[in-house]
């Protein structure tokens, strides 16, 4: 009994001893704003506020906070999810594990369709004379949806019902005017993968099936793009859906870049004043957010002018969250000039400014189907 006890008590003081070095460490280690792994803000101190003290939304934000800046977040991140992995366990932090090896970020159908909805509709009665198009894209979770754990909700298939009900609302609100383009290239399956395996955004090959769906709903020919313009960037990508695991026994993915050497291209960065000669930003691909490589990032607005192709051709405006960066370079060679609006950035409003350039013929409003009820651009699409 006696050793017993000796046990229990040195076990509470490695214990105790452990809580407080992690609360010295918590104390006096820097505290980062940004986490690179994961791309985004990290939570900060929350200012107090009486009236958020009941219900414990002032303590859960405090427990964020606490989450967001632990001692070795990510070393502790990597041991308990690939715990879990190993385990067995198919779904971690939100994300399933595919029945192919694949992450695929987990979605739920979008509670406000009518943000998006009413934004489309008084931006379309605002340019009654401009061709606009909306485009709405699934995510991986549909597009392969025969991977999913067994255990995964039985409707398989509610992205598209839900993109559906969507388009259908607005032609209703718009009376027919705006071009809707048809998700069903995302049931194309082929040999390589149209989504990235540790992010969950398109590859170039999954953005070039949607080019030809926009295409074809906008009167274009589809085209053929010559495997000799896609060359591989870099072969050391892992992407957001991978940081919520943060296990390096995860292969990374492959950036594949497309280019046409017939562009003679002026790439305006409006925020910056930065004016190159190409979409891409080179530096993103020796970062962690290699996938900012398309677009060189997020901009208010892009300027993409290509002096190959005569003026009569006239311009078109993007307005996108970053599905489109991808994608946009497979429209190059159809505009004079592109112009690439994002919404969380650009406050200007985007119906004015089409109205103000005479060039812009044509509108794509392109957003993932995830994206409808946390993206705060498409409040500004009018």
């Amino acid at each position: 009994m006696e050793k017993t006890g000796k046990a229990e008590n040195f076990i509470m003081c490695a214990i105790l001893a452990a809580m407080a070095l992690f609360g010295v460490l918590f104390l006096l280690l820097p505290k980062k704003t940004f986490s690179e792994n994961e791309n985004r803000n990290l939570a900060r101190f929350p200012e107090w506020k009486t009236e958020e003290l009941n219900g414990g939304v002032y303590t859960g934000k405090i427990e964020k906070y606490l989450a967001d800046h632990f001692p070795g977040r990510d070393t502790w991140m990597m041991i308990v999810s690939e715990a879990d992995r190993l385990g067995g366990k198919q779904e971690i932090n939100d994300v399933y594990l595919a029945s192919d090896g694949r992450l695929i970020d987990i979605y739920q159908r979008p509670k406000q369709p009518e943000r998006l909805v009413n934004s489309v509709v008084r931006f379309a009665d605002a340019l009654p004379e401009t061709n606009i198009a909306l485009m709405l894209v699934p995510t991986a979770q549909q597009v392969y949806e025969d991977l999913l754990p067994q255990f995964a909700p039985e409707e398989r298939d509610w992205q598209l019902k839900a993109i559906a009900e969507i388009y259908g609302t607005v032609a209703e609100g718009t009376q027919g005017r705006v071009r809707t383009v048809d998700p069903a290239w995302s049931t194309e399956r082929t040999d390589a993968d149209s989504y990235y395996r540790t992010d969950h955004h398109w590859t170039v090959r999954g953005a070039k099936l949607a080019f030809d769906a926009w295409c074809s709903a906008t009167g274009r020919p589809e085209k053929t793009v010559d495997e000799a313009g896609l060359s591989a960037v870099s072969d050391s990508f892992r992407g957001t859906t991978w940081s919520k695991l943060n296990d390096p026994l995860i292969a990374p993915d492959t950036i594949l870049s497309y280019w046409d050497d017939s562009w003679d291209l002026t790439v305006t960065y409006t925020d910056t004043g930065e004016v190159t000669d190409t979409p891409y930003g080179e530096e993103w691909l020796s970062k962690k957010d290699k996938y900012a490589y398309y677009l060189n990032g997020l901009h208010p607005l892009l300027i993409i002018e290509n002096k190959a192709v005569p003026e009569e051709q006239g311009a078109i405006a993007v307005i996108k969250d970053s599905y489109g960066n991808s994608m946009i370079p497979y429209m190059i060679s159809d505009f004079r000039t592109i112009y690439v609006f994002d919404t969380r950035y650009w406050q200007q409003g985007v119906s004015s400014f089409v109205l103000e350039h005479e060039d812009i013929q044509e509108v794509l409003i392109l957003y993932s189907i995830s994206m409808i009820d946390t993206d705060a651009g498409i409040g500004g699409i009018f």
